[in-house]
């Protein structure tokens, strides 16, 4: 198990781009068959595609139909790698999110590569607002996005030190013949990781692990990223499920050890 910084870690599991729940217009037009609702869709693979790319680029504004807190922006199986840059806009009022009055944020770094290809703003402290406005400068390829997150952020309030081990899987299958030969049936490989947090407390269980894991479980995806301040977030962050419920512990009062398992959409 390796030990990150102090406060490093930021977990996000009430993503509000939900169906029936936020809607995604303006800014771009989309290719007839990919529309903007795909990025709404827990499938990456179902993306959202601009029709008319350009040099700087209004993607979209999401409407969230209330102000809420939101300490992230993300866009998963994304294409906007560097050297285009977002924008990120954040209003409470104008429905284009274009006036920026709860946060601006501008000439953020594209994707570093496509190894990790999603884009991550963390927000710290969250700000609060109803329309996010998406902007992607010195566009390279046709604008693509499969999943949006826009959340509030949990980062455990004593920012004591955490457990991670990083874990990959092969689902692949390897069969051998009576003349020995090899056949091998080549699945998608996963990367996942097992994080343990000490120090949690009661109150957090309550607020936190347990409304996720009544709400979120292993059947909706969570953001994690254990590197707050890495200047490669896509690299060290993770979108998936968890393999099953987070497992909650009380050595001692007030003193919780939690511990949870994540595996990357693919």
């Amino acid at each position: 198990m390796t030990t990150p910084a102090k406060g490093s870690l930021r977990i996000c599991w009430n993503n509000y781009a939900q169906p029936n729940a936020l809607i995604v217009g303006q800014g771009s037009s989309s290719v007839v068959s990919l529309p903007k609702s795909n990025m709404l869709d827990d499938d990456i693979h179902r993306i959202w595609r601009s029709a008319s790319p350009a040099s700087e680029e209004w993607l979209f504004t999401a409407d969230l139909s209330a102000v809420r807190p939101i300490g992230i922006v993300a866009l998963i199986n994304a294409n906007g790698f560097s050297p285009a840059t977002y924008s990120i806009r954040i209003s409470t009022d104008d429905t284009t999110g274009g006036n920026g009055n709860a946060h601006i944020a501008d000439d953020l770094p594209g994707i570093p590569s496509a190894t990790y290809n999603k884009f991550v703003h963390l927000i710290e402290p969250a700000a609060s607002g109803r329309y996010v406005k998406v902007n992607e400068v010195d566009v390279v390829d046709q604008p693509e996005v499969g999943r949006l997150v826009i959340g509030d952020v949990w980062v455990p309030s004593r920012h004591m030190s955490f457990g991670r081990e990083f874990l990959t899987r092969d689902p692949s299958i390897r069969a051998y013949s009576i003349a020995r030969n090899v056949f091998t049936d080549v699945k998608p490989r996963q990367r996942g990781w097992r994080f343990r947090l000490h120090g949690v407390t009661t109150e957090e269980v309550q607020e936190q692990v347990e409304p996720m894991n009544l709400l979120v479980g292993v059947g909706l995806d969570i953001f994690v990223c254990w590197n707050a301040d890495s200047d490669n977030l896509a690299r060290d962050s993770v979108w998936g499920m968890m393999e099953e419920p987070a497992r909650s512990t009380q050595p001692n009062p007030d003193f919780w050890t939690v511990e949870f398992e994540v595996w990357e959409r693919t």
